[in-house]
């Protein structure tokens, strides 16, 4: 009986709050986890489309699945997490980047790093299809995120400052990197 104990694979259900840019982060994360021993990987998510067709993924499932608990939680390890209420994200010595501290924020030990599990999307054989087209169009193709989404409700009021310093790049910043992307 212990060996089938010991044996038995792991059930992780992974739930994960924010943005698109944190899901896009979290696909490091996820692959990073499914190397700890395969373990089946479900992730619930507002932004299902990030991890369509990733093949360590078991189950995806957006956040307003019906029968969610019933049907895909009870009887697996459901945790959530959120990598921006470590410490090691937003201490001023030593700051790690929001892929290392995923792992730590759901309880789990270990480090992910962009070096050996980066983010990834798989494509569809039609989005690669679309993208080839762009592609030779023969023009430089620029995709560049530069803020994250405002907080809920919107901006309470015209004097309200968001805080650039950890996850948003100053307009005159990217509005740079443009510039010199383009110029060459």
């Amino acid at each position: 009986m212990k060996n089938e104990k010991k044996n038995e694979q792991k059930r992780y259900v992974i739930q994960l709050n924010g943005g698109i840019g944190k899901a896009i982060c979290a696909t490091s994360f996820i692959s990073w986890l499914y190397d700890q021993g395969k373990p089946e990987i479900t992730v619930i998510s507002a932004w299902p489309e990030i991890f369509e067709r990733n093949p360590k993924i078991h189950r995806n499932l957006p956040l307003n699945q019906a029968y969610l608990f019933e049907d895909y939680i009870r009887g697996k390890d459901y945790r959530v997490g959120e990598p921006y209420h470590a410490i090691e994200y937003y201490r001023d010595k030593n700051k790690k980047h929001i892929m290392e501290v995923f792992p730590k924020s759901y309880s789990f030990d270990g480090k992910c790093s962009y070096d050996t599990h980066p983010s990834e999307i798989i494509l569809t054989e039609g989005e690669l299809a679309e993208a080839n087209q762009f592609a030779m169009q023969g023009q430089p193709i620029i995709t560049l995120q530069a803020t994250g989404g405002v907080p809920q409700g919107g901006v309470p009021n015209p004097s309200f400052k968001l805080d650039n310093s950890q996850r948003d790049m100053f307009f005159e910043a990217a509005k740079g990197i443009v510039k010199q992307l383009t110029e060459k």
